[in-house]
């Protein structure tokens, strides 16, 4: 996975609920490695900011964390209140995913953060694995995935 780019592969992007989603918001996130040590510290603003902002699209990817490590952090972030006002996550491709339990890091994800109703686009270039396309922090991101495809739109407002 560290290779450099190679564009003859396939994307193999996972979507949850359905082969087809769509979802907007201000899209936040990053190495969820680093920002979930965040949690409970006074650095975590996130009660202020979920009243501030309503419609958040999440983006994570994963460097050094196993699978189960993930999952843990997601469910303490979603118990935190982290993930309130949600329209949808986005998951880079993780740099570990040796299945533990019997389950991939998508399976736990989707564990995870399925009560959420909200759709779910995993694999996707971006992340500590290449290709890496930069994410607009703090934009309105639209994005829209059908089967092995997705694109996300970038609105600066």
């Amino acid at each position: 996975p560290l290779l450099n780019l190679n564009l003859t592969e396939d994307s193999n992007i996972i979507l949850y609920p359905n082969k087809k989603i769509e979802f907007e918001g201000r899209i936040i996130g990053g190495c969820i490695d680093v920002i979930s040590t965040l949690i409970g510290t006074k650095f975590d603003n996130i009660k202020s900011f979920n009243e501030k902002y309503k419609n958040i699209v999440w983006f994570f990817e994963a460097c050094d964390m196993n699978v189960v490590e993930v999952s843990r952090r997601l469910i303490q972030m979603k118990y935190a209140g982290w993930f309130k006002n949600s329209k949808g996550f986005i998951f880079g491709r993780p740099l570990n995913n040796t299945p533990m339990f019997s389950n991939t890091m998508q399976d736990l994800i989707i564990d995870s953060l399925k009560d959420l109703n909200v759709p779910i686009l995993m694999n996707a270039d971006i992340g500590h694995v290449k290709p890496q396309i930069p994410i607009i922090c703090g934009s309105i991101a639209k994005i829209k995935a059908n089967n092995n495809k997705y694109s996300i739109e970038f609105l600066l407002k």
